[in-house]
């Protein structure tokens, strides 16, 4: 699992590198044209003709160019005949494009390989335009430089590329902000597909098969490594790993191999939760499965199979499932074939029928992938281009599977479940419209998985018409459809939305609804410092999973910490992913942000002080002298003093925006209550129950603290030592923001708070006293995030606790 991760991390490196590459060549050497294209039209030739260029290398690679030309070839004869005046084009690129056209009809149906077929297909914009020479001649060098490869196995090297670049090159030109829309990096797809596959397929073989539960629970208790990841189990250190973090990984790997020893877990989704191989799990199931009849009860389970993403785009979540379920297909078909026929007559003749059906086809492979396509996946998106590009990276992945060049006279695959389409309309006029293809899937009881990531994006600028507008965002509108369409037992939902699902006020009604619906609700929480999921996405997001019950009681939700994160941790995000069972939640409150068991007891001891008050009860009605003003936009640091900053705008002094004011009766609770925001105590709940961003003043006041706290003045007069400290380390500086048709200078004090932490710590140690919390609880308050919080190096210079 580690090495497929890093594998994935130095992938999408390369595709980034490729494309940049692309673009530099592109400038230097543009695009001559002998007509006057629209922008649109410039745009499309020139996203056609690299994608023709692409998808070249990748059929060479699969053999199916050897009957036309060779890469080595085609660069010989452009050396040869390059003139500087666009013959290369006109006299190699085209007349190749269109023999590989004519080649491919002649060989290949055309339902299933319909838009391979038009990509070569003569069109009237290419007849116009010119492609200098050098400009073709360089991009073909670059492609050389790089392998192409349609399936990518386990000895995947770094020099590789594979069809995602054919996503990655329309996303790069696609206006991914004004649509809301972004393109999904492979170990996002890959993990949201298997928590939700992989689950539902498990729990329908377990109602279906007898033994399964025992042999299940063997595989776990023999070999409980087999399946925890292997970042968990690392007896090194991982990179940018800190002590406390790396005594915290092996305490959890050896806590889950006890519980997976002792076999504590009864249900599947204990299993997503743990966040074990369920992908290993069963490959490994399958294995140990004698009875022919279960193993064809396992693939007639895996036909059955229907996965739709509703927002499809290029296709990222649907290739995901494709190569999974790829992987189950063969592993199911070669133990079963491994086994003696089965001699009960009923399995015999279902045994029979699939062996006629694979004898028909040109190879295994090749019959797998159509019966995918065939079978299991669903797609909708309104951007045609993006549904044509979807299926034409299904289609390569088709024509992979077979031999090359072999002649196939008929198919009865075809891409007509990939569509565009409007899933928020109940009617919509696109031919056929997705009611007419989904009606089948629907009347069934709803698709087994619905997975995607919708757009996120207001209802009135959406520019579509859309019937759902309880929360006016599109996304929300989206989860509302899909629980609308999944299965109501035992469908899976899997969807990448913004953070604010979590806690915005506006989606306390979805909050409701998911919980209403799912017996099992899994939230995984991202930030975006110091790096982000989604390149060129500023949005915090949670990865929301659900598992659907016709009748749920009470509903489990698990949720992790909102993940920061360095650039060399990216490989091992997902297999450390730690989710927290949430006790005693009541909807529709915000659904906190655990980043462990031990922060969520810190927060219920906050909440369940058997004395208390909180900040808004000791807040004074009328301006007094004592007050503390803190800053609503916050990250690492919560910023509170009891002085008010200074900030020039323009030369005229005034209050700073974004921030607020609490009055007090006195200096000594003024300053107890300025310490106590400034804690990592008050951090730890700010994580648990914020965007990450904003510091709401309902959030600030509803703080709860003993009363001994504000009668004592421990606590103040630390506040008066952090005031000095917060000061000494402030500086002024000078902005010039960027505001349209206005010259605007900003003078404003920084305020730098990673210097006060060893302070800090002594008022943490203070509050753990008056909160009685732990020793062990208090370690994690102290350290909780510091190496994002104090910063690359700052590390080395500080000492917990101390």
């Amino acid at each position: 699992m580690m090495q497929t991760e890093r594998i994935d991390n130095r992938l999408e490196k390369t595709r980034k590198h490729f494309l940049h590459t692309v673009k530099r060549i592109l400038r230097a050497s543009p695009l001559l044209s002998q007509c006057s294209m629209s922008p649109k039209e410039h745009s499309l030739f020139l996203h056609t003709l690299l994608t023709r260029l692409f998808v070249l290398f990748f059929l060479e690679d699969s053999g199916w160019l050897t009957e036309l030309c060779d890469s080595a070839l085609m660069v010989r004869q452009m050396s040869q005949k390059y003139q500087g005046d666009g013959s290369l084009y006109r006299a190699i690129f085209l007349p190749l494009c269109h023999s590989l056209q004519s080649h491919l009809c002649s060989r290949i149906p055309e339902a299933p390989f319909h838009s391979l077929l038009v990509l070569f297909r003569p069109n009237s914009i290419e007849d116009q335009c010119i492609v200098t020479d050098a400009l073709l001649l360089q991009l073909h060098q670059l492609c050389t430089a790089y392998r192409w490869k349609l399936t990518v196995g386990h000895d995947v090297q770094v020099d590789e590329l594979d069809t995602q670049i054919l996503s990655a090159l329309f996303e790069q030109q696609s206006d991914q902000k004004a649509q809301g829309t972004y393109y999904t990096p492979d170990d996002v797809s890959g993990y949201l597909v298997h928590k939700t596959l992989l689950p539902h397929l498990l729990q329908l073989f377990l109602q279906s098969a007898s033994q399964f539960h025992i042999l299940c629970g063997r595989l776990l208790t023999q070999q409980p490594e087999r399946y925890i990841p292997a970042a968990l189990q690392s007896p090194q250190r991982l990179p940018e790993e800190s002590e406390h973090e790396y005594q915290a990984r092996q305490q959890r790997c050896h806590r889950l191999i006890t519980l997976l020893q002792a076999q504590k877990l009864a249900h599947i989704d204990e299993l997503v939760t743990c966040n074990l191989d369920l992908l290993q799990m069963t490959l490994d199931l399958l294995q140990r499965l004698t009875d022919p009849a279960e193993l064809l009860c396992f693939y007639a389970l895996l036909e059955q199979l229907s996965i739709l993403d509703p927002t499809c785009g290029c296709g990222a979540f649907l290739l995901s499932a494709l190569n999974t379920l790829e992987v189950l297909y063969t592993a199911c078909l070669e133990r079963l074939f491994s086994l003696p026929q089965p001699e009960d007559l009923t399995v015999l003749n279902h045994y029979m029928t699939l062996c006629a059906l694979l004898e028909q086809a040109p190879n295994q492979t090749y019959f797998i992938r159509s019966q995918i396509i065939a079978h299991n996946l669903y797609g909708v998106d309104l951007d045609s281009e993006a549904v044509q590009l979807c299926r034409l990276r299904l289609s390569l992945l088709l024509l992979a599977g077979l031999p090359p060049c072999t002649t196939i006279t008929r198919s009865d695959v075809c891409l007509e479940r990939i569509l565009v389409g409007n899933m928020l309309m109940s009617k919509t006029t696109t031919n056929p419209p997705w009611e007419q293809i989904f009606a089948p899937v629907i009347a069934q009881g709803g698709f087994s998985l619905i997975v995607g990531n919708p757009p996120y994006i207001e209802c009135h600028n959406a520019g579509q018409p859309v019937e759902a507008m309880n929360y006016g965002n599109l996304y929300a509108a989206i989860i509302e459809r899909a629980v609308q369409f999944s299965r109501a037992d035992n469908g899976y939902i899997g969807f990448i939305v913004p953070l604010s699902l979590c806690g915005s006020g506006r989606f306390e009604k979805l909050r409701t609804l998911l919980l209403q619906q799912a017996q099992q609700l899994w939230l995984a929480n991202f930030e975006i410092f110091p790096n982000r999921l989604f390149e060129g996405a500023f949005q915090r997001i949670s990865i929301c999973l659900l598992h659907r019950s016709r009748s749920v009681t009470t509903s489990r939700l698990t949720v992790t910490k909102v993940h920061h994160w360095y650039s060399a941790e990216r490989p091992f995000l997902f297999s450390l992913l730690n989710y927290v069972p949430v006790q005693d939640y009541s909807p529709p409150a915000a659904f906190p942000k655990y980043a462990s068991s031990i922060h969520q007891t810190i927060i219920s001891k906050i909440s369940k002080l058997n004395t208390h008050r909180t900040i808004a009860s000791a807040l004074y009605p009328h301006r007094t002298p004592y007050f503390v003003y803190y800053q609503e936009a916050t990250n690492y640091w919560l910023k509170a003093i009891c002085h008010i900053p200074f900030y020039k705008k323009n030369g005229q002094e005034m209050m700073p925006p974004h921030g607020r004011i609490l009055f007090f009766e006195c200096a000594q609770q003024a300053l107890t209550v300025m310490a106590l925001m400034n804690s990592s105590l008050f951090y730890s709940w700010f994580a648990a129950f914020s965007d990450g961003f904003h510091l709401a003043h309902q959030l600030v006041t509803s703080f709860p603290f003993p009363l001994a706290l504000f009668s004592s003045g421990e606590l103040a007069h630390q506040a008066c030592q952090l005031e000095e400290q917060i000061q000494l380390y402030a500086q002024r500086s000078t902005r010039n923001p960027r505001v349209p048709r206005t010259s605007t200078t900003i003078e404003l004090t920084e305020y730098h708070m990673a210097p006060t932490k060893p302070l800090l710590d002594e008022i943490d140690c203070t509050l753990a006293r008056y909160y009685h919390f732990t020793q062990e609880e208090l370690l994690f308050l102290l350290s909780y995030e510091l190496k994002y919080r104090m910063g690359r190096g700052s590390l080395i210079h500080h000492s917990i606790g101390k």
